[in-house]
């Protein structure tokens, strides 16, 4: 137990930023906190009517159905679903996946530094300044970003794998790195590219053999494989909706000021935040970088050291610049860049590489006296975030099932058919457009709709239901064509029955990419699985022949 207090000690201070949210029954009031919660429902009912992978979010968008889920990041989700069906309403399961994703990356982070540093002194601060980054609490009680926060998680357990195979633990290590690039995946779309750009980098600082740089790199792409079921149609699927055209110019707002970056705000002051968002790296974490870099230029650093400070540099450099206006050009150029939205996103991998630069903290003569008044002051220098600043609020929960917009600010989930969003619910779900005849018989799903059609002449029917790819009519078994460009009914389902009686199906399911990506992935889990199976079997028998 004495070899784990640093462990248990960075746990139970990771509490402390989480108390206010933790005890107080209410729903922490939260930038992105409403449309995550409509999220969770929609995703909730869709798992629980057999969608596996969740895809089709089919009450959202006044009951037009969208295909938000097919692009928002599905672990987050999943676990809320989880917890729901274990009986917590909407705000508790979205006040417990943050708070869990704060605990979790305190472990991971500690394992991750423990394992890189070989030091639990020096873990233990890591961690102090990846959890008490006044950016992290921002994201938790300001922002609520779902997703973003478990990317904290999740980074240092690919970092920890990384480590691990670098020292030697090939095996564990590759299937830790695997596994949490899977997890960082899909736990956010564009945050979690940025961390898998470090961990890149990570090899290329600090493998110290070609052999074993290779082994990390593969973990990383098996990583990719595990999450394909996720990311390549997301990516396939997004030139079938508006959203790099609504988003292109959002980044030229959100640029902050340099001294915004470096200037302290323990008080959480207007001055030093870009749209109510908390902008600076953090007192002690600028002192890190500023005696880096006095121990670089002194050379007072053994080469592992400069490596760490080096890689940690890097990061720092490239992202204060991403973050300047200076940087326009790129952004304007380069689409991937622009699905970051806000520079000042950045500000979490600038939050992994401060950290790292902890060390040099320990190196100034004073540090062995001031090494617990250094881990408090750290920890109190974020006192102003540990109340949400925003409050909490009261909420009528059964508005988040039944929610009617489409959860994206700015349309980048609406369909390149479809006309304006809707503004109200259909009458019916179906209804006969042309012709004469009657439905009956209507059966519905998030993923299906069944009905009957008596029709006297040929019949023209619309679904009140946004076309999006894998969406199929059947008529009698037999597909039928779907038009989706009705001058009237822009974006909609409509086909051509003829005259008789007709049972008909519509239903969504694959398509060729969706289909690519979940093989690849069920493949690789198998894999994973059964690499994790044959190496408890060898451990086994291991320890049968030690006897």
């Amino acid at each position: 137990m004495k070899n784990l207090k640093y462990f248990w000690l960075v746990v139970i201070l990771s509490f402390l930023p989480l108390a206010a949210i933790i005890f107080n029954p209410l729903l922490v009031h939260t930038h992105d906190g409403p449309v995550h919660l409509a999220r969770m429902g929609a995703w909730f009912k869709a798992f629980m009517d057999g969608q596996l992978p969740v895809r089709w979010a089919a009450d959202l968008n006044y009951g037009y159905g969208s295909p938000v889920l097919i692009f928002m990041y599905p672990w987050p989700y999943f676990l809320a679903t989880v917890l729901v069906g274990l009986g917590l309403g909407l705000a508790a399961a979205f006040k417990s996946v943050l708070v869990l994703s704060f605990l979790v990356s305190a472990v991971f982070m500690f394992l991750f530094a423990q394992e890189f540093f070989k030091d639990k002194k020096v873990a233990l601060l890591t961690t102090l300044l990846y959890q008490f980054a006044s950016f992290r609490l921002v994201e938790i009680s300001v922002r609520g970003s779902l997703g973003e926060v478990w990317v904290y998680a999740f980074a240092p357990l690919v970092l920890w794998g990384l480590a691990k195979i670098f020292n030697g633990q090939v095996g564990l290590g590759w299937w830790l790195a695997a596994l949490g690039t899977g997890l960082l995946i899909i736990s956010h779309n564009s945050i979690s590219l940025a961390f898998f750009g470090a961990a890149v980098l990570f090899m290329v600082f600090f493998a110290p053999r070609l052999r074993l740089g290779l082994a990390g790199f593969s973990a990383l792409l098996f990583g990719l494989m595990l999450s394909a079921f996720y990311w390549l149609p997301a990516l396939w699927e997004r030139k079938y909706t508006y959203g790099d055209l609504f988003m292109k110019d959002l980044y030229l707002e959100h640029f902050p000021e340099l001294g915004q970056l470096f200037w302290p705000n323990p008080l959480n002051l207007v001055s030093g935040q870009v749209h109510d968002i908390t902008v600076q790296f953090g007192a002690v974490h600028v002192l890190a970088v500023l005696i880096a870099l006095y121990l670089w230029f002194k050379k007072r650093l053994t080469v592992q050291e400069r490596r760490t400070v080096a890689y940690s540099l890097v990061i720092i450099a490239g992202c204060v610049f991403l973050m300047q206006p200076v940087s326009v050009p790129l952004w304007q150029n380069l689409a991937l860049l622009r699905q970051f939205q806000f520079s000042w996103r950045l500000l979490s991998l600038v939050t992994l590489a401060t950290a790292m630069l902890g060390f040099v903290l320990l190196r100034v003569n004073l540090s062995k006296r001031l090494y617990w008044p250094l881990c408090a002051f750290i920890i109190l220098l974020t006192i102003s975030w540990w109340r949400p600043m925003l409050g909490f609020d009261r909420i009528n929960e059964s508005e988040f099932w039944n929610y009617p917009l489409s959860t994206t600010y700015f349309g980048e989930a609406n369909t390149i058919w479809a006309a304006n969003p809707p503004q109200s619910f259909p009458e019916n779900r179906v209804e006969i457009i042309g012709g004469k005849g009657e439905i009956s018989n209507f059966i519905w799903t998030t993923t299906s709709q069944k009905f009957l059609v008596k029709n006297q002449t040929e019949v023209n029917i619309l679904s009140n239901t946004l076309f999006f790819p894998g969406w199929r009519v059947f008529s009698d078994g037999q597909e039928v064509p779907i038009e989706f460009q009705n001058q009237n009914h822009r974006g909609l389902i409509t086909f051509r029955l003829p005259a008789g009686e007709h049972q008909v199906e519509i239903k969504f399911g694959q398509t060729r990419d969706r289909q690519v990506g979940e093989i690849i992935s069920l493949i690789s889990i198998s894999i994973l699985l059964g690499l994790s199976f044959v190496g408890r079997l060898r451990q086994s028998r291991k320890k049968g022949s030690s006897f």
